[in-house]
C-alpha cells in the first residue's frame, strides 16, 4: 500500500530516476522546494484559521448534533464536535453513546456465549 505523496514522487520523478545519486538528490530538493512553496503560497492566501470544510459544520452541544451528521449517526464525538470540547474544556465522555463506555462494554460480555450442541 502506497500513500498518495509517494505516488505523487515517484511519478514527479519518473524521468529522475536514472540519474547519479547526487543529481537525483539533488533533483528531489529542488522538487519537493518548488512543491513546498506552492503550498506555502496557498496557505498564506488562506484568510481563517479553519480549512474550508471548518465553515461548513456547526456542532450543537444541547442537542449532541453536527451538521455533518456523524456525531448523530455514530454517537460518538465527531472531529469539530471535538474540537469544541477541547475548547470549551468539556469531557469527550459525557458525550458518547454509553454502549461506547467502558463499563457498559464489560457488562455487554459478562455473560458467557456456551455453543449449541447438536
Amino acid at each position: 500500500m502506497t500513500s498518495n505523496i509517494a505516488e505523487s514522487i515517484n511519478t514527479a520523478n519518473k524521468d529522475a530516476r536514472e540519474l547519479p545519486v547526487m543529481r537525483l538528490l539533488e533533483y528531489m530538493t529542488n522538487l519537493l522546494q518548488q512543491w513546498n512553496n506552492k503550498n506555502r503560497k496557498s496557505a498564506m492566501e488562506t484568510s481563517t484559521e479553519l480549512g474550508e470544510k471548518g465553515k461548513e459544520n456547526i456542532v450543537c452541544l444541547e442537542e449532541v448534533t453536527c451538521s455533518c451528521g456523524k456525531f448523530q449517526k455514530d454517537e460518538l464525538p465527531c472531529p469539530q464536535a471535538w474540537t469544541v470540547l477541547k475548547n470549551q474544556q468539556l469531557k469527550p465522555g459525557q458525550y458518547c453513546f454509553l454502549y461506547y463506555k467502558k463499563d457498559k462494554l464489560l457488562r455487554i460480555y459478562e455473560f458467557p456465549v456456551n455453543p449449541m450442541l447438536e
